[in-house]
């Protein structure tokens, strides 16, 4: 008897006590005893196949996306997780992350980063579409890592952020439609790239004022309680990467009762 693999994205290492939950509940009654989380801030588990149509038919109740052996739609990182709790840019607030990722029309096929330029705790260039905060209000620097490859092009102008989504479409769509000239050669053109996006409409053009400007990196605390202001957060790691889901539920109901409305997952495989 075989098993399957169950991955479900969490855009931009976020999701609702209540839908965790609710996810959690369909996994064990489909068999599954732990989940385990990637470095992309999505979450995983395993099941027997003959549970899949069980979980299949909760999963369309509760209008949960997910794939089955696969990996063909990256989730979006970001740094949402280290808002308050780590130095962040002064304009870039949950109101940003949660209006960009929820602007997503469409499924992206390849990896889209979401990262704010004062921290290290999320990776700034894993993704293949990488915005990175600029000091100017609501605009972004773009990165493009090329598929396959450890080119990084950085776009000439900034990206807006209500124009976030529809840059992703088209930059996703010319590097896939042109596979020969960009991804896994040993030089991509990167100018050409930006030459083939033609400019959004009503988008405000910005240029940069300066380079790019990185913090030094430190490896960040990812677990136990940690103080910041007058609160307190909780990292949760273990090192088998494997978290039970009789914990996991507990800690739910402990997130409830208690007016926690949000669990995040980081690159470090862990929980906040």
């Amino acid at each position: 008897m075989s098993n399957v693999n169950i991955k479900i994205n969490l855009p931009g290492g976020i999701v609702s006590t209540g839908d965790l939950q609710s996810i959690l509940f369909a996994a064990e009654s489909a068999g599954a005893s732990s989940i385990r989380f990637g470095n992309r801030q999505q979450l995983y588990f395993e099941i027997e196949e003959e549970q899949l149509e069980d979980l299949q038919h909760q999963f369309f109740v509760s209008d949960t996306a997910y794939e089955i052996n696969a990996n063909n739609s990256p989730n979006i990182v970001s740094s949402y997780v280290s808002e308050d709790i780590f130095d962040s840019t002064g304009w870039l607030r949950e109101g940003v992350y949660k209006d960009i990722l929820d602007s997503f029309s469409f499924t992206p096929k390849l990896k889209i980063n979401l990262v704010d330029s004062s921290q290290t705790f999320i990776p700034f260039f894993t993704g293949n579409i990488n915005f990175i905060s600029a000091e100017l209000s609501n605009y972004w620097y773009l990165y493009v890592r090329f598929p396959k490859t450890n080119h990084i092009y950085c776009w000439s102008t900034l990206v807006y952020s209500e124009d976030i989504c529809e840059m992703s479409k088209r930059v996703e769509l010319a590097l896939l439609d042109h596979d020969d000239l960009f991804n896994d050669t040993k030089a991509p053109n990167g100018q050409l790239l930006e030459e083939m996006i033609p400019p959004l409409s009503g988008s405000i053009r910005q240029t940069p004022h300066s380079a790019l400007q990185l913090p030094y990196f430190q490896i960040p605390c990812y677990e136990g309680f940690n103080k910041y202001g007058e609160h307190y957060w909780l990292g949760i790691y273990r090192r088998s990467e494997r978290f039970p889901i009789v914990f996991l539920k507990d800690l739910c109901a402990i997130s409830i009762q208690s007016r926690v409305g949000q669990i995040h997952t980081t690159p470090w495989r862990s929980i906040l």
